[in-house]
């Protein structure tokens, strides 16, 4: 691999282009969490790095109580092979300083944590039942250009993680508790942090409870600031996405990601950039079976 810069604060630091902690947690969750049946003999874990992304592909779907959207959630774990977790547990590493696995359930947030510090983007996860594939991409969160526009929105005081799930957001990313809480933050600090994007004007909370998520406010919004808006070049994926969707006129996430062939991560950061530019609308809370999108009223005159 090679070295990369990450701007920290006023300073820059050298570092792996994918830090060798989280490299160590997937590779460790892929061998732990791996179908180890009958059926799966000969299937191997698979590491593949790219100019533009890291991917840790493991035999078997997603076990328990474990889906794509809870992986990584810090109270969210099942364990397929409990033995194996037991050896991994009692075995250490080479340096003898930590155990390989050593708290159960704390491979996936350690991967967020550190991704975090290293002002990364958060890994995708995509799962059937025949394999479980995350995706870290090769992306600096906090570039010279977003750290320009977070000064332009004119907000003193904002922590490291309120600027951080800005970057996402701006990024077309979901944020939501989870996400902080993956971080490290206490789940009362990260609503109290969300909840104070939402105050300054800069969020707009959607959804409730367990199911909230987070997205930039709209300029269009009334009596508040106004947000830089995102670009509204679309990629290709994205025009893509506003054919299909223009086509059937209502569609989800399910039909997108089988029509598109991509990862549900990709997808979702692909419709939450539409949403973020005005250009698709949600018809359901992000948590719910019936959510789909249609295109706005603006992008149908648009188009």
């Amino acid at each position: 691999m090679t070295r990369a810069s990450v701007i920290t604060g006023i300073g820059r630091t050298d570092r792996l282009e994918y830090p060798i902690e989280v490299i160590r947690e997937l590779v460790v969750n892929a061998l732990l969490h791996r179908d180890y049946s009958p059926g799966a003999r000969g299937s191997q874990v698979q590491i593949e790095l790219y100019p533009d992304r890291l991917v840790v592909r493991s035999p078997g779907g997603f076990y328990g109580t474990v889906d794509p959207s809870n992986f990584g959630d810090p109270d969210v774990s099942s364990s397929r092979n409990a033995l194996l977790a037991r050896i991994l547990a009692d075995t250490p590493t080479p340096d003898g300083r930590h155990m390989v696995a050593e708290n159960r359930g704390s491979g996936i947030p350690t991967v967020f944590r550190t991704l975090h510090a290293a002002g990364m983007a958060p890994p995708e996860f995509l799962g059937d039942f025949r394999r479980v594939e995350v995706t870290v991409p090769h992306n600096a969160l906090l570039t010279p250009e977003v750290l320009d526009w977070v000064r332009g929105l004119g907000q003193e005081g904002l922590s490291q993680a309120q600027v951080q799930a800005l970057a996402l957001l701006r990024a077309g990313t979901q944020v939501r508790n989870q996400t902080l809480r993956g971080w490290g933050l206490h789940p009362a600090d990260a609503t109290r942090k969300l909840a104070d994007l939402v105050r300054r004007g800069l969020a707009t909370k959607v959804g409730d409870r367990r199911g909230a998520s987070y997205q930039l406010r709209s300029a269009t919004d009334h009596g508040q600031p106004s947000v830089p808006q995102l670009p509204l070049d679309l990629s290709d994926r994205q025009a893509r996405i506003l054919e299909l969707v223009r086509k059937s006129g209502q569609v989800s996430s399910a039909q997108l990601v089988e029509a598109l062939d991509i990862p549900y991560g990709t997808l979702i950061n692909d419709v939450n950039a539409l949403i973020a530019m005005g250009r698709l609308v949600p018809t359901a809370p992000a948590r719910s079976r019936k959510r789909a999108y249609r295109l706005t009223e603006r992008a149908v005159a648009r188009d």
